[in-house]
């Protein structure tokens, strides 16, 4: 839906993160990506965040320092989509979201 966010603290703050259109991607560098994190850890463009047909999945785009779900120790194979679900846990490097959809 329309109201489908990533949201993520930073200094405390929640801070979202809308999942607006077809692909939003995030990375640390303006320009290379859709939203831009400030975090040194995250690539230029670490990851997509896919929505088709009111599912969302996450790509990762050949970041440095990996993409993980839900704590898993495995990083996600790149150029892969992966489904998420409401609450998921999506950890760029070191730095967390969580997926409200």
């Amino acid at each position: 839906s329309d109201n489908s966010y990533l949201e993520y603290y930073e200094n405390g703050l929640a801070t979202r993160i809308k999942l607006n259109k077809s692909v939003v991607s995030v990375g640390n560098t303006r320009g290379r990506c859709d939203y831009k994190i400030n975090d040194n850890t995250i690539s230029k463009r670490h990851a997509d965040f896919v929505s088709r047909n009111g599912k969302f999945y996450v790509v990762d785009c050949d970041s440095t320092n990996g993409t993980y779900i839900n704590g898993d120790a495995k990083r996600i194979q790149s150029n892969v989509e992966y489904q998420l679900f409401d609450g998921d846990r999506i950890t760029l490097a070191d730095f967390d979201l969580t997926i409200k959809c």
